[in-house]
């Protein structure tokens, strides 16, 4: 049984700006919202394992949330960019990278009378910085080089069918899905169980076509104090484990006294290229933020 304090400071700063102009004769009006969240925080961490003895350390992160939608007469665009990087530091030891992600949406959504149209989606993430893993050979110890930027990384493309359900929020169901993959190639990495598109030194390039969907849910107020955000997606193209692949980010921030918040932020991937069984993040965190917005 693990027991553990968590002490952290979270610096929070945001905003958001809106508004509708004249374009051209043949796209009169284009209406705009942009919106920009991001935060710096620290935790303090003392953990007691099983055998007693204690693990301390100082946990840095760091993470952006860029939004962007543009509405016009014939489509609606919305770009939404999301990064977070972190390293943790091991008290009388080294530095270790924490978190490195990146993450892009791009979607065109056809304008309808109705809350259900068509529309064309891209996702593409991957991570920032090289990870290497410490080895041991012959009594010496050495990095061996695990993963880099666009490698590896998740390119879907497809066209779907898009229920709007609140006013930044939507369902995408892929119809018609494309799925690039690029994973490291490295001394010891097992071979992909699909035959790669293209094989280099670092990298192994699957492709394969199938049904995906995604569910996007951006900063929406459940009441004054509480806001949600979601970003999940998913991609099969068969019924079998390896055929399968999700990504569930969910978060809570609940805001009281003012410059005080709350978070709780779940994320789930089932990725059976890296492994069968499920990855997965709990964070609890609390601190003070500055907002500021502009409407």
């Amino acid at each position: 049984m693990k027991s553990f304090l968590r002490i952290a400071v979270v610096l929070i700063s945001s905003g958001t700006d809106g508004y509708c102009a004249n374009d051209t004769l043949n796209n009169p009006v284009t209406c705009l919202f942009s919106s920009f969240r991001a935060s710096l925080s620290t935790s303090y961490i003392i953990q007691k394992n099983y055998y007693q003895s204690d693990v301390r350390n100082f946990i840095f992160l760091s993470n952006a949330d860029y939004f962007r939608k543009v509405s016009s007469e014939k489509f609606t665009k919305s770009f939404h960019f999301k990064t977070d990087l972190g390293y943790v530091k091991y008290l009388d030891s080294s530095w270790n990278k924490y978190s490195d992600s990146w993450r892009l949406n791009i979607l065109f959504e056809e304008n309808a009378s109705s809350k259900i149209t068509h529309s064309y989606s891209l996702i593409l993430y991957s991570q920032f910085l090289n990870t290497y893993f410490p080895v041991s050979e012959e009594g010496k110890q050495s990095e061996q080089w695990r993963g880099g930027f666009l490698n590896p990384a998740t390119l879907n493309f497809s066209y779907d069918v898009s229920i709007s359900f609140w006013e930044y929020s939507n369902a995408l169901l892929g119809l018609s899905a494309i799925r690039m993959v690029t994973r490291p190639c490295y001394d010891g990495a097992a071979e992909p169980k699909e035959d790669p598109v293209v094989k280099t030194d670092r990298s192994f390039i699957l492709a394969s076509y199938g049904l995906s969907g995604q569910i996007s849910v951006y900063s929406k107020k459940i009441s004054e104090a509480v806001t949600w955000d979601n970003t999940s997606s998913f991609f099969l193209n068969g019924i079998s484990k390896d055929r399968v692949n999700f990504d569930f980010e969910n978060k809570f921030t609940f805001k009281f006294l003012k410059y005080l918040q709350f978070r709780l932020e779940t994320h789930v991937v089932y990725d059976p290229v890296t492994s069968y069984h499920l990855q997965y993040r709990q964070e609890f965190l609390i601190g003070v933020f500055y907002e500021k917005r502009k409407k």
